[in-house]
Formats: C-alpha cells, sequence, structure tokens
C-alpha cells in the first residue's frame, strides 16, 4: 500500500487525470481477483 502513494508520476500518462489513482487500484484490484479465480480453478489455493 505505500508504493502505491509512493508511485513518481512525472510524465506517465494519466498524471494529470484527478482519478489516475483510483483507476491504477482498481487495474491493480482486478488483476489480482482474476490470478485468484485462475489460482482456484488449477487447484493451487
Amino acid at each position: 500500500l505505500t508504493g502505491l502513494f509512493g508511485i513518481n508520476v512525472g510524465g506517465m500518462p494519466g498524471a494529470d487525470n484527478s482519478i489516475a489513482f483510483w483507476i491504477f487500484s482498481l487495474t491493480l484490484l482486478i488483476l489480482v481477483t482474476i490470478q485468484l479465480i485462475v489460482f482456484r480453478i488449477r487447484k493451487w489455493l
């Protein structure tokens, strides 16, 4: 979590967008959810 707040956004796409942090966080949440689903299907969890 602390890594998210330490992201240097200078020159990054979306740095001028006021909701870029939330878009980034939502994207990470979606990726983790997909990984958990795949892991459960393969019985790795």
